[in-house]
C-alpha cells in the first residue's frame, strides 16, 4: 500500500509538471527533466513518509464514548440543544454557537 500511495504522487506530481510543460504546444529537454526530477522526488518523499497505523477497537470505542458524553449535554429529544423550558428567542436572533 505504501508503494501505490507513493506511486499515485509521483505520477500526479510528474503529470502536472508536464502539462504545465505542454502550455505552449511542446514539449522542451529542460520541461522533460523537470517533470522527471518531479517524479522522481515525489515518488521518494510520499515513500518514505509512514502510513497511519490502524486504530484499534479499544480506542475507537473510547472516542465514541467521549464524542457522545460531549455532545449529548446540549442536545435535548430530537431538538436542536434547546432545552425544553427555554423562552423562545425573539424574532431574527440566532441561538449561540458552542
Amino acid at each position: 500500500m505504501k508503494t501505490a500511495k507513493a506511486v499515485v504522487a509521483a505520477m500526479m506530481a510528474g503529470l502536472t509538471a508536464l502539462s504545465t510543460g505542454l502550455t505552449d504546444g511542446k514539449l522542451t529537454a529542460q520541461e522533460a527533466i523537470v517533470a522527471a526530477i518531479a517524479l522522481v522526488t515525489t515518488y521518494g518523499a510520499t515513500w518514505t513518509v509512514p502510513n497511519a497505523g490502524v486504530v484499534s477497537s479499544a480506542v475507537l470505542d473510547r472516542e465514541v464514548r467521549s464524542m457522545h458524553s460531549r455532545y449529548s449535554r446540549t442536545s435535548y429529544a430530537g431538538g436542536a440543544g434547546t432545552p425544553p423550558d427555554a423562552e423562545p428567542l425573539p424574532k431574527g436572533e440566532r441561538p449561540p454557537v458552542e
